[in-house]
């Protein structure tokens, strides 16, 4: 049973008994890092997201994301998809250093104008709209994404009116000269680019299974971005050897054991079965136990689970009760918890055995 979402940075809540975690997405973004104005001889470090960590807030257990992702501001953001592992590239990458070819155009008396042309898997491609870099800032005021000089769009990345004096270019340079001082500045000052695919790349990543939790709190964090979760119940081994003299029923831990691996059984079917309602089964405190509903409850939820999913040709009959008369004793303790497990034997042997489609999808690095 889902018990709740969470989305955020750096979540910090606390864990019901016997809860597990499920991270269901990481939305990735760029982080720019600085003092001063950023400028093309003040650069910022621009860094994205590596990793999620959860943590118990003592030990922390890092999964890391099948490649840095990154994000934009038009809003354009890689995202990783924790459940199935495949992490979605919208923004690419380029760090212009001197090594790269680049065409020269006219310039005026005081600026220049070059481009660089992107390839993705080792041919031309075209690129998005948005881009971002470490030496470079201002409004992305037009649909090319214009920033101080640099434009992302067609398959480049293009340096319109850049000052001269940036390179030390001087107009009585001629095209070859003023091509190699740009080619000089850019290996000492190299130029990170951050740019919009215009066609998403797919990698295979790893999932990251839904996480048992045996903590009271639990925090989930991301070096950058927001990560989404969702808090279910977990699997509790069931008491199957209960004796009349020696055990007692109390809520906590047997009603919340056989509550939750109700719930437990419901959700995990929804893998391979059409959804179904159970009957609500509350929280009660030992004062306000309403006894006939609160055992028929339970005894009603485990008959629905056998009549919507399989009923093992073990179980055996459950009683339902009336106020004022005697409620669960050992016999029938063992009878419902019994009945629970083989169900989850039944259920979980479904789903191991069922066919799975194995594959694999992969891009190189952007």
């Amino acid at each position: 049973m889902n018990l709740f979402d969470k989305t955020g940075t750096n979540i910090v809540f606390e864990m019901p008994p016997a809860g597990r975690i499920k991270i269901n997405s990481v939305a990735c973004a760029t982080k720019e890092t600085g003092t001063g104005t950023k400028s093309p001889s003040n650069p910022y470090t621009l860094t994205g997201t590596t990793k999620l960590t959860v943590s118990d807030g003592t030990t922390p257990h890092d999964y890391v994301l099948p490649k840095t992702g990154y994000s934009l501001p038009n809003g354009i953001a890689d995202i990783f998809n924790a459940i199935t592992g495949l992490f979605t590239q919208y923004v690419g990458k380029v760090v212009l250093d001197g090594s790269q070819l680049f065409q020269y155009y006219a310039s005026t008396t005081s600026t220049v104008d070059f481009t660089f042309t992107i390839s993705i898997n080792g041919n031309p491609s075209n690129i998005g709209t948005g881009i971002i870099s470490n030496r470079f800032s201002g409004n992305s005021s037009s649909q090319y994404g214009y920033i101080q000089g640099i434009i992302a769009g067609g398959n480049g990345i293009f340096f319109r009116s850049v000052p001269m004096t940036i390179f030390g270019i001087t107009t009585s340079d001629t095209s070859t000269q003023a091509k190699a001082k740009i080619t000089t500045w850019l290996a000492a000052n190299p130029v990170t680019v951050l740019y919009q695919l215009a066609v998403p790349q797919i990698i295979q990543g790893s999932p990251i299974a839904p996480l048992a939790w045996p903590y009271n709190q639990a925090t989930v964090s991301v070096d950058s971005g927001t990560v989404n979760l969702s808090v279910y119940n977990n699997w509790i081994t069931p008491k199957t050897d209960w004796d009349a003299n020696n055990d007692y029923f109390n809520l906590d831990p047997d009603y919340n054991r056989i509550k939750a691996n109700i719930l437990f059984l419901k959700e995990y079917s929804e893998r391979m079965y059409s959804v179904f309602s159970l009957l609500d089964m509350s929280d009660f405190t030992i004062d306000d136990i309403p006894f006939d509903t609160f055992l028929n409850d339970i005894v009603n939820n485990v008959t629905l689970l056998e009549i919507n999913l399989y009923k093992p040709p073990a179980d055996q009959s459950m009683k339902t009760y009336t106020g004022g008369l005697l409620g669960w004793d050992a016999s029938e303790l063992n009878i419902i918890e019994s009945n629970i497990l083989r169900l989850f034997n039944a259920i979980t042997g479904q789903w191991e055995c069922s066919p799975k489609l194995s594959y694999l999808m992969g891009a190189d690095e952007i």
